[in-house]
């Protein structure tokens, strides 16, 4: 029984080292995209706070201003006010901004797939 658990144990060890062993690979390479991304990307898409390209947009209820939701989440652990009026707010009442989101993730897939965005051809 002690042998089967110390072989389950090693099991589970080469696993989460091959993990771990990973975690550079994917931090590089999400930044490269977003690197790429970021600096053509519509300023619609830009968080307002961060300036980086949002993953999640949501909707501040009483400034109406979009920012991305992990930026919100940061900023409103320290003080629950709107960032752009001071308004009292909480992190439940951020709104998802679903269409934007959509837009978002489908001109990432066009640009990664070095197609003429659907952005681009609103912009003509």
């Amino acid at each position: 029984m002690r042998r089967l658990k110390a072989v389950k144990n090693a099991e589970n060890m080469a696993a989460f080292e091959k993990f771990v062993s990973l975690i550079p690979k994917y931090t590089q390479n999400e930044a490269q995209i977003e690197e790429i991304l970021g600096n053509d990307a519509p300023e619609e898409f830009l968080c307002m706070i961060s300036y980086r390209l949002m993953k999640e947009p949501v909707i501040l209820p009483s400034s109406g201003n979009r920012c991305d939701k992990s930026t919100m989440q940061r900023i409103l652990l320290n003080d629950e006010h709107d960032p752009f009026n001071r308004a009292p707010l909480k992190i439940e009442q951020l709104k998802e901004d679903l269409e934007l989101k959509a837009r978002i993730e489908r001109w990432i897939q066009q640009k990664l797939a070095g197609e003429e965005t659907d952005e681009d051809l609103r912009a003509r």
